[in-house]
């Protein structure tokens, strides 16, 4: 079947461009302006589950039924980051709050 054909499992876009994940494991962006062109990232297995974008970075995050975590970069279509996670995964999201994490020694908070 071709793209056109398979159901879309998951959506999520942004001002300018849509992106969608389907029942086979594609992920395309669609630029708005012009719908008919679409770029296909790689890297998926599976069904695609859920698409988040993050919002400050270039970077796109999406979940399966091959249980990874991927997270694209959406200007080089490359995959940056790929967790396997042992449990099966229904949504991502991105969050814009600061990571805090414990300093060992000092007991103190360090955003990153």
């Amino acid at each position: 079947k071709s793209w056109e054909e398979l159901p879309i499992i998951s959506l999520t876009a942004n001002d300018k461009e849509c992106f969608m994940g389907n029942s086979k494991g594609d992920i395309a962006k669609i630029d708005l302006r012009n719908p008919k062109d679409f770029i296909k990232f790689r890297g998926a297995v599976g069904s695609v589950r859920s698409l988040a974008l993050h919002p400050h970075e270039p970077f796109l995050a999406s979940v399966g039924l091959d249980r990874h975590l991927r997270v694209h970069n959406i200007v080089t279509k490359e995959v940056e980051q790929k967790l396997y996670l042992k449990t099966k995964l229904n949504c991502v999201v991105f969050t814009d709050e600061p990571v805090v994490q414990k300093d060992k020694e000092d007991d103190e908070d360090i955003l990153e």
